[in-house]
């Protein structure tokens, strides 16, 4: 009986692990499908912008040059014999300072991805004065150095939103912004970005992490007198470029990779989720073609070690005797044995025992008298 049991229990074994393979292959094509596409494009908006006001910023080589600049200018405002001199004597200081301000342009992104989206800036961008100019011939482009701008690390979660502020901190000569002033149409200002993007995600339980380096171009427009800032546009080259008006209330921006990269990414994700497809697959079919092969197996030994004997009839396939001779055999007689001298067969007679019959009181009587007379 053991040997009919054990291959029953050696298939449904195989069988288990036969669901697990297919377990393990729904997995792989799940995850597959999860993260197909693997990225999209994540779409930023304007979510705010602020400039502080004007600070000046003394000349840091000249002794108490703050403090000088301060109490013309604090004489300038009262008036009265001498201020105006007073603030001659100073005005070389004020020449030579410079104007400061901060500001930051905040952006709200939607991330649709199935991982978490990082980004920073690794290296501070300097910022720049756009300026264009005709020259009767054709326009000439001049930057100035104006300012330094960064960006904290801003993080967005797996399909989710988030707020990045770029930070900017202002710096001009002070000839420059008396320059500005007068100017009826907002001053643009352009800086080169250095971006340090990451993504965070799980595939296939196991943690993948990704990183990389860009660089590309952003301007916005200010106006330096009353401190207004506008939205901020970026463009991998200066030339696509096309700043956004200092009023603009719409206009979106959009993170992405290359084609490349993207190409990278989904050749190695089909790998990865291919590979456990097929591993799945291929334990399945094993399994499942050893099982049915196991069970049969162990039907075959029940049906010979006993059952039902119908079974075992219809079952003459696995009997080394055939069917027919097995039938036959039921209603052969005993060969002929000799008996005497005409080889005449008689079947063999049990003795028979007569069952003796006691007499009853009067006929054992009688008996006597008869044999008295006899006698």
């Amino acid at each position: 009986m053991a040997s009919a049991v054990l291959p029953y229990c050696c298939g449904l074994t195989l069988l288990l692990i036969a669901v697990g393979g297919v377990a393990l292959f729904s997995f792989g094509a799940s995850e597959r499908s999860r993260f197909d596409p693997l990225f999209q494009d994540i779409v930023c908006e304007p979510y705010g912008s602020h400039l502080s006001k004007l600070k000046l910023e003394a000349p840091k080589n000249v002794p108490n040059a703050e403090a000088q600049i301060n109490a013309a200018l604090a004489a300038l405002q009262k008036g009265g014999n001498g201020s105006f001199d007073l603030f001659q004597q100073a005005l070389p200081l004020v020449l030579a300072s410079n104007i400061t301000a901060d500001g930051w342009i905040a952006r709200k992104c939607k991330n649709q991805n199935q991982m978490t989206f990082s980004v920073s800036t690794h290296t501070v961008g300097t910022i720049y004065l756009y300026e264009i100019k005709d020259n009767g011939t054709h326009n000439v482009t001049t930057l100035r150095p104006a300012g330094e701008s960064s960006l904290p690390l801003s993080t967005l979660p797996a399909e989710g939103s988030g707020v990045s502020n770029t930070s900017s901190i202002f710096r001009l000569d002070m000839l420059t912004v008396l320059g500005l002033l007068g100017q009826k149409e907002p001053s643009m200002f352009v800086t080169k970005s250095f971006w340090r993007s990451g993504t965070h995600f799980t595939m296939l339980r196991q943690k993948v992490e990704t990183s990389s380096d860009s660089e590309n171009w952003c301007g916005f427009r200010a106006f330096v007198e009353n401190s207004t800032l506008g939205p901020a546009a970026c463009a991998d080259k200066l030339e696509d470029l096309i700043i956004p008006s200092i009023w603009a209330q719409g206009g979106i921006d959009v993170i992405s990779i290359s084609d490349a990269k993207r190409e990278e990414g989904e050749s190695q994700r089909d790998m990865a989720c291919g590979l456990v497809m097929a591993i799945g697959a291929a334990i399945a079919a094993v399994c499942a073609c050893c099982a049915g092969i196991l069970i049969r197996r162990g039907r075959r030994a029940g049906l010979e070690q006993g059952g039902d004997p119908d079974a075992r009839v219809k079952g003459a396939e696995c009997s080394e005797v055939p069917l027919a001779l097995i039938s036959v055999s039921a209603d052969v007689a005993p060969p002929p044995q000799a008996y005497g001298s005409n080889n005449v067969v008689e079947p063999e007679q049990e003795p028979k025992i007569e069952p003796r019959v006691e007499p009853k009181e009067g006929q054992e009587m009688k008996a006597q008298e008869s044999d008295d007379s006899f006698n």
